[in-house]
């Protein structure tokens, strides 16, 4: 089985409307199974990391999702426990 390609996602090759397009599918996968709805989420947020699209992430959270910044935070942890 062959590895994703990384340099896909580069952020060099990334515009903001293929970003938006990302973030909109990384939802849709998530909202599709409410048990795993928050895993699925922190799986976006840690692909939209590669592609330099978290922040976007973030305010697509809060947009889309309407969750407040609290919400988020507790979200989107693991991903700073990793980068610590």
């Amino acid at each position: 089985m062959r590895k994703p390609c990384r340099a896909a996602l580069a952020p060099a090759r990334i515009d903001a409307a293929t970003r938006e397009y990302l973030i909109a599918l990384s939802f849709d996968l998530a909202m599709a199974d409410p048990d795993d709805r928050d895993a699925m989420l922190v799986a976006g947020a840690r692909l939209a990391q590669d592609y330099d699209g978290l922040a976007a992430f973030r305010e697509a959270l809060k947009r889309d999702l309407k969750m407040n910044r609290q919400a988020i935070t507790r979200l989107l942890a693991p991903l700073d426990k990793v980068s610590a």
